[in-house]
C-alpha cells in the first residue's frame, strides 16, 4: 500500500484518541522482525510522522443453542440397578416422552442459572450437562431372548445338535490306506532295497603274460530271492492295503469341539441369561456459533481483525468491557463489547511507503504488508539478472554471480525458504501461503517459490562453473588410462579389462575432483551458511545430475577411447599380433566361464596347450587334461596323457580342488576299475557336484544308472540326472530326454522328454534333434 492510499483511510467517529505513550513502538517492532530474517534492521526503516494511538471498539456475540433428544441402546441380559426398570415397551416409550418434555420446559431455566454463574467470563462455552436443572436417571425393560427364546442354549452348528462329527482323516469310513505301501499291498523288498537283484564278490584265477598267477576280482548279479527279482514284497503291515483309521479308532466319528460333545452351546443374544434390556436416555447438546462487528469505516483494519487476530486473543489486545447475556427460550445470546489498543504506524522502506498497525501493550502486528519482500527484492531482481547474464557452460568461475548469491543469502529469510520448500516439492504453492501467513505477511505469496527458483537455478550455475573444466581434464585423462591398458593388455587382454581400469580410476578421481569442488564451494559462504548450501545442492539435483554426467562420459570416453585404438590405421596390425599372440592364453583364463557342459567348452588347440604347458601354466595342464578325458573340441581321446598332466599338477592346484578331484575320478570311469574304485571315484564326484561343478554331477548320475555297477540306483540316477539337466548341462538333458521317451529307469513322459531334447538341440548337439522327430 502506498503513501497516498494510506492516508485514504479515515478513523471511525466511535474511535477514541489516547495519549501516544511513546513514539516508534510499532516501528521498532517491525525492526525486531526483518533483523534476524533480513540483512537490514532500523536503520533502513523511516518513520514518516509519530504514531496515532486509539482505541477499536470490537463486539463479539456468542449465540448457544440448547437442544434435548432420546436415544435407546440394546443389551444382553437383565437391566443393571443404574438404570428405572418399567414393564414394557409401551410404558418404555411412554416415560421417556415425559422426561423429555420435563428437561426441555427445565431447559430455560438451566441456561439462564448458567449464565448468572459467571456472568462477566469471555467467551465462556457451556457444557452439554449444564442444560438439566436435574441430570434424568436412565430408564429400561427386559425381554425374553429372539434368539433362544429363553432357552440360554442354541443346538451347536458344527454338529448340528449330535455331539459329533465325521472323522477328518477317514471320512467316515473307519479305514485309511497303509501308510507304508500306500494301499498297493506291495512294499519295497528289504533284502535287495527294491532293485531285484542282490551282488556277491567273486574272484577267478588266470596267468598273465609271463606265466604268473594272478586273482581277478569281479561282481556277480543274481535275482533276488526273496522277491523274484520283482523289488517288491507282501506288506506285513496291512490287511488288503487298508488299516484301521488311528485318529478315530475306527469309529468313523470324534466329539465336537464347540459343544464339548453336548450337542449345545450358549446363547449370544442374551450371554446365556434368556434375557435381553433395552435402555433409554435423555441427552442435551449445545451448538454454537460467533459474529465478530467492528466498529470502524477502514476496510484495512477491519479485515485484518475479522481475518487474522484470533477471537481467544482480543482481550490480550485490549480491555473486556461488557458482557451482556440475553437469553431467549433454549437460546442464549452473549455480546462481548472489547476495545482494541492500536497503534497506526506510516513507514517507508527504501523507496516504499507502508501503514502497519500494532495492537495490545506489546503493539503486536499482525501484518506487515509484504515489508520483507520489498526490502529484499533489489537482492533477488540482482541475483536473476546474474543468472540470465551468465551461460551453463562456464570455463572460469563467475564471482559476480559468487558475491549476487552470497548477498542474497545474507538474508535468513532466503535461506528457510529454500530449505522448507525442498522438503517436499509438491507442496510449493501450498507453503507459500503458509509462510506468508507465519511471517504475517513480511512477505507476498509469490516471493517464497519465486526466491527458491532463484536461488537453486543460482547454485546450479557455480557448482556447473566449478566443476565443468575439471571434468574435462579427467575424462580425458580416463580415456588415456583406457587405451593403454588395452594396447599393453593390463591387467589382462580384451577390452573389457581396459574398461574396468579405466573406470575405476575415473571413478577415483571424480570422488577427489567432487569432494574438492564442494570444499571449494563452501569455502565461499561464511560461517554455517556453506553446509547449507551443500545440503541445498543435493536436494536440488546439482549433484546427482553431475553424478550421472560424469559416469556416463567415463563409460562412454572408455569406450571410445578402445574402439580408436583398435580402429586407427597406425596402430591396427600392432594390436592384432598382440592379439594373436594372446589369445590361446585368454582362452584358457576364460574356460572356466563357459558353460556346465565342459565337451562344449571351446578350447585352444592341443598344440597350444602343450606350449602353455611347457611355460609352466598350471591352468593350461588341467584344461589340456580335461580336453584329452572328454575329447572334446575335435581333440583325439587320450586317457593315458591325460592321467600323466594330472599327475604332474602343481600349485595353485592340490588335492582339494573340485576340478583336479573330478578329473581323477573320470580317469576311474574310463579304466577297467574294481567296484571298490568306483565307488570311490562317485564319492569324489558327489562332493565336486556339491560344490558346483555340474559336470561331476553329470558323471555321478551315469555311475548310479550303470546296470553293471556297483552302486546302481535307478531312481536316485534319474534324480540327479534331472539336477544336472536343470542346471543347463547339455547332454544331461540329452540323456534324460531319451530315457524320458523311451520310459527306460522312469515313466515315460513325451511332453517333458521334449522339453529337456529341445534344450540339448538349443546347446548345440545334433542328436537332440534326431530323438525330436522320433518323438513328433
Amino acid at each position: 500500500m502506498n503513501l497516498t492510499e494510506s492516508l485514504e483511510v479515515s478513523p471511525a467517529t466511535t474511535e477514541n484518541t489516547l495519549p501516544i505513550i511513546q513514539s516508534g513502538e510499532v516501528c521498532r517492532v517491525v525492526a525486531e522482525h526483518i533483523t534476524p530474517l533480513t540483512r537490514f534492521d532500523a536503520s533502513h526503516l523511516l518513520e514518516l510522522e509519530p504514531e496515532h494511538a486509539f482505541g477499536l471498539y470490537v463486539e463479539l456475540t456468542l449465540e448457544q443453542q440448547l437442544s434435548f433428544s432420546i436415544s435407546w441402546i440394546k443389551g444382553r441380559g437383565p437391566l443393571s440397578s443404574n438404570a428405572d426398570k418399567l414393564e414394557n415397551s409401551e410404558a418404555f416409550q411412554s416415560e421417556l416422552n415425559q422426561r423429555l418434555e420435563r428437561a426441555k420446559q427445565d431447559g430455560e431455566l438451566a441456561l439462564k442459572q448458567w449464565a448468572d454463574a459467571a456472568a462477566g467470563s469471555y467467551r465462556r462455552l457451556m457444557p452439554a450437562e449444564a442444560g438439566f436443572l436435574f441430570k434424568p436417571k436412565n430408564v429400561g425393560f427386559e425381554y425374553v431372548c429372539n434368539t433362544c427364546v429363553g432357552e440360554r442354549k442354541l443346538a451347536c452348528k458344527k454338529c448340528n445338535g449330535k455331539g459329533t462329527v465325521n472323522c477328518y482323516e477317514c471320512d467316515a469310513d473307519g479305514w485309511v490306506y497303509c501308510n507304508v505301501c500306500n494301499g498297493t499291498t506291495k512294499r519295497q523288498c528289504f533284502t535287495c532295497a527294491g532293485r531285484g537283484q542282490t551282488s556277491v564278490q567273486a574272484s577267478r584265477q588266470r596267468r598273465d603274460h609271463q606265466g604268473f598267477w594272478v586273482t581277478d576280482y569281479y561282481t556277480e548279479y543274481h535275482n533276488c530271492m526273496y522277491c523274484n527279482g520283482t523289488g517288491r514284497s507282501h506288506c506285513q503291515c496291512c490287511d488288503g492295503g487298508t488299516v484301521s483309521c488311528p485318529t478315530c479308532d475306527g469309529g468313523g466319528h470324534l466329539n465336537c469341539s464347540p459343544c464339548s460333545a453336548t450337542g449345545k452351546i450358549d446363547c449370544v443374544g442374551c450371554d446365556a441369561t434368556g434375557k435381553e434390556h433395552k435402555i433409554g436416555i435423555v441427552k442435551s447438546e449445545v451448538t454454537q456459533k460467533e459474529l465478530i462487528t467492528v466498529d470502524t469505516n477502514n476496510t484495512i483494519l477491519s479485515n485484518l481483525v475479522l481475518n487474522r487476530i484470533s477471537e481467544e486473543s482480543f482481550p490480550s489486545l485490549g480491555e473486556l468491557q461488557k458482557v451482556t447475556h440475553r437469553p431467549d427460550g433454549l437460546i442464549l445470546s452473549t455480546v462481548h463489547q472489547i476495545r482494541l489498543d492500536v497503534r497506526e504506524a506510516k513507514i517507508q522502506a527504501v523507496d516504499k511507503f507502508f501503514v502497519i498497525y500494532g495492537f495490545g501493550p506489546k503493539y503486536k502486528v499482525f501484518s506487515f504488508e509484504n515489508l520483507a519482500g520489498q526490502l529484499l527484492e533489489n537482492d533477488i531482481a540482482t541475483l536473476e539478472q546474474e543468472i540470465k547474464s551468465c551461460g551453463r557452460w562456464l570455463w572460469r568461475r563467475n564471482e559476480t554471480l559468487l558475491d549476487a548469491t552470497a548477498n542474497f543469502l545474507s538474508s535468513e529469510l532466503n535461506m528457510n525458504i529454500a530449505e522448507t520448500l525442498s522438503e517436499d516439492k509438491s507442496l510449493a504453492e501450498q507453503f507459500s501461503d503458509r509462510a506468508r501467513l507465519r511471517s504475517n505477511q513480511l512477505v507476498d505469496a509469490k516471493y517464497p517459490s519465486r526466491a527458491s527458483h532463484t536461488l537453486k537455478s543460482a547454485l546450479e550455475l557455480i557448482y556447473d562453473a566449478e566443476l565443468f573444466e575439471s571434468t574435462v581434464y579427467l575424462i580425458g585423462l580416463v580415456g588415456l588410462v583406457a587405451a593403454l591398458a588395452y594396447l599393453i593388455g593390463w591387467p589382462m587382454l580384451g577390452y573389457l579389462s581396459a574398461m574396468t581400469v579405466a573406470i575405476v580410476v575415473g571413478l577415483l578421481g571424480w570422488g577427489i575432483l567432487e569432494w574438492v569442488t564442494r570444499r571449494r564451494v563452501s569455502s565461499r559462504f561464511a560461517g554455517d551458511l556453506g553446509k547449507r548450501v551443500l545440503a541445498q545442492l543435493i536436494t536440488n539435483g546439482s549433484v546427482q545430475k553431475w553424478r550421472m554426467r560424469a559416469a556416463l562420459s567415463i563409460f562412454s570416453f572408455s569406450l571410445i577411447s578402445i574402439f580408436t585404438v583398435q580402429k586407427a590405421p597406425f596402430l591396427h596390425p600392432k594390436v592384432t599380433t598382440y592379439l594373436s599372440s594372446q589369445s590361446p592364453q585368454q582362452e584358457v583364463m576364460q574356460w572356466d566361464s563357459q558353460g556346465p557342459d565342459f565337451r562344449l567348452r571351446t578350447y585352444p588347440s592341443r598344440i597350444n596347450l602343450e606350449t602353455l604347458v611347457a611355460n609352466g601354466d598350471e591352468k593350461a595342464r588341467l584344461v589340456l587334461a580335461w580336453q584329452l578325458l572328454l575329447g572334446a573340441d575335435g581333440t583325439n581321446k587320450d586317457v593315458d596323457t591325460a592321467e600323466r598332466h594330472l599327475a604332474k599338477l602343481q600349485k595353485p592346484f592340490d588335492n582339494s580342488d573340485p576340478l583336479l578331484r573330478s578329473a581323477k575320478a573320470l580317469l576311474v570311469l574310463n579304466k577297467e576299475s574294481k567296484p571298490d574304485a568306483i565307488r570311490l571315484a562317485a564319492k569324489e564326484l558327489n562332493q565336486a557336484a556339491n560344490s558346483n561343478v555340474v559336470e561331476a554331477r553329470y558323471w555321478y548320475a551315469r555311475i548310479l544308472l550303470s546296470e553293471t555297477g556297483p552302486m546302481f540306483d535307478a531312481q536316485k540316477g534319474i534324480t540327479t540326472l534331472r539336477q544336472a539337466a536343470d542346471d543347463k548341462h547339455a547332454h544331461a538333458a540329452l540323456t534324460l530326454g531319451e530315457y524320458l521317451s523311451t520310459g527306460k529307469y522312469t515313466k515315460g513322459d513325451a511332453n517333458l522328454a521334449r522339453l529337456y531334447l529341445e534344450r540339448a538341440r538349443d546347446a548345440g548337439l545334433v542328436e537332440a534333434e534326431k530323438m525330436l522327430v522320433k518323438i513328433k
